[in-house]
């Protein structure tokens, strides 16, 4: 029964291992992307002068960083609460075990 609950806690410490590194994965695509439209901005900066083009794309990338740092917030609120809930599991099967 206690290597049971062992592997149980183990497999759930896997689980939210796997969950942060999936994380960091999405956060250096979101990052790469971020970049790539960057080198766009400034390509289309240097070919034309359209200011309310400029004006547009920068908005819009503003908005995606908004959007970008409130998708990682809330990633990581998750990651937290999932570690909370292993640590929570854990802690109460290390009482059943002494008990």
């Amino acid at each position: 029964m206690c290597c049971v609950q062992d592997e149980e806690s183990q497999e759930l410490a896997v689980i939210c291992l796997q969950k942060i590194v999936r994380g960091q994965a999405l956060q250096k695509a979101m990052y790469d992307g971020k970049e790539k439209r960057v080198e766009l901005i400034r390509e289309m900066r240097s070919t034309h002068a359209l200011q309310a083009a400029e004006q547009q794309l920068l908005k819009d990338e503003q908005q995606a960083t908004v959007l970008l740092q409130q998708q990682q917030q809330s990633y990581e609120l998750k990651v937290t609460e999932d570690c909370l809930a292993v640590e929570h599991i854990q802690s109460r099967h290390c009482r059943s075990v002494r008990n």
